[in-house]
């Protein structure tokens, strides 16, 4: 197969969908077959990385550098069998004009509700994700993204899906039952050394337990609950340190209630660190706390049962789908913050007498391999380009 994959971002940028992207291109040319690789990048260039053809095109003027994505996406594609796009906007849209002008399939991935996503972002959207759906009255930014989504969705020959949750709201936007498919997401874990542990806690100043939480610093990652407990949790534990991994828009405000809290030395927020200093953390730490309002599936969560880390999860969307309740982690409301300091307490009191059996942990991780995600990903791509012809 001859395939092009229009990424929003690729690496050296961070993030799980760059670091998806790198992936499952290797993967693809690994198999025999030829990418090509469009994404947004801090400079435009066309760079050859063995074994990958990458065309990158600079972050500016938001419409101009869309259409020089769709003009780089139009001669990327020339000759080849399939466009892989990795979202709706950022490389969605334009896959589906470049498909439709040259006659050719292409599959579309969704992690999330972008339209939803920018409403709660940019403007003022406080409807959960769920009733945001049926939502009418919304500005018109919103309407506009909604509208895209839907077109780019519903135009697509398959939508790929990483939970059943997600396969359920896009479902919702009008795309048939039959051309959604779910694909659960692998994971990538890395050795770390007793001599990077020691180092990476010796930086930090931790000298006693540590609660982390990772990923982007948005309102609906549920990490002001955490600071709001966070007292409480000291009275416990004098000792312990609350370790937030990220940046977004939500700093500043999550910054402000830290200092409101007096918390500046027993909360560290280390902004973005790269992949190996997230593994370190996450061999380091107790606990990790993903208290999202909502999720699709979080390549996060399933590094941390990985690395064996206790894991406690709000009860929504993808996090069902990956933690059973007491068995290889624990679920939790958002709204019952006196719950959350419970359960912590009870985790830090066990010490190194786990909660949680590893057994049950390593065998609900089986079915987020990356061998059949692959798998799984090359058979969606070749039935695509099989049923165009």
């Amino acid at each position: 197969m001859k395939i092009v994959i229009a990424a929003s971002i690729f690496p050296p940028d961070i993030g799980g969908p760059a670091s998806y992207s790198k992936f499952i291109a290797e993967e693809l040319v690994r198999q025999g077959n030829q990418v090509r690789i469009v994404c947004f990048a801090d400079s435009a260039v066309k760079t050859i990385v063995p074994p990958l053809e990458i065309v990158r095109i600079k972050r500016t003027a938001k419409v101009l550098s869309h259409l020089a994505y769709a003009l780089a996406l139009w001669r990327a594609s020339a000759g080849y069998d399939v466009i892989y796009a990795q979202g709706v906007v950022a490389g969605g849209w334009q896959s589906w004009i470049i498909a439709k002008l040259r006659n050719m399939p292409f599959i579309v991935k969704i992690v999330g509700d972008y339209a939803w996503e920018q409403g709660s972002q940019r403007y003022g959207i406080k409807q959960s994700i769920d009733i945001f759906q049926q939502a009418r009255s919304l500005p018109w930014q919103v309407k506009f993204l909604k509208f895209v989504q839907r077109q780019v969705t519903s135009k697509a020959n398959k939508v790929i899906v990483p939970s059943k949750y997600l396969a359920g709201l896009v479902e919702q936007w009008g795309v048939e039952k039959s051309r959604i498919e779910v694909i659960y997401n692998s994971f990538s874990g890395s050795a770390v050394g007793s001599a990077e542990v020691n180092a990476f806690k010796q930086k930090y100043n931790i000298s006693g337990p540590l609660i982390l939480s990772v990923g982007r610093l948005m309102p609906w990652k549920g990490n002001d609950i955490l600071l709001t407990v966070w007292p409480e949790i000291l009275k416990q534990n004098p000792l312990a340190k609350l370790m937030i991994i990220g940046s977004g828009t939500d700093e500043a405000r999550l910054i402000k209630l830290q200092d409101q809290n007096n918390l500046q030395s027993s909360v560290v927020f280390t902004g973005a660190l790269p992949h190996n200093q997230v593994q370190i953390a996450l061999q380091v730490a107790d606990v990790y706390v993903l208290l999202s309002a909502y999720e699709g599936l979080s390549h996060l969560l399933l590094e941390a049962l990985a690395a064996q880390t206790t894991v406690i999860a709000s009860d929504i969307g993808g996090n069902l789908e990956v933690i059973v309740d007491g068995v290889n982690g624990y679920l939790c409301q958002r709204d019952n913050p006196d719950r959350l300091v419970e359960r912590i307490g009870k985790i830090l009191s066990a010490g190194e007498n786990s909660l949680i059996n590893k057994s049950a942990v390593e065998q609900s991780l089986t079915k987020f391999s990356s061998e059949h995600m692959i798998a799984a990903t090359v058979l969606a791509l070749q039935n695509c380009i099989k049923n165009q012809r």
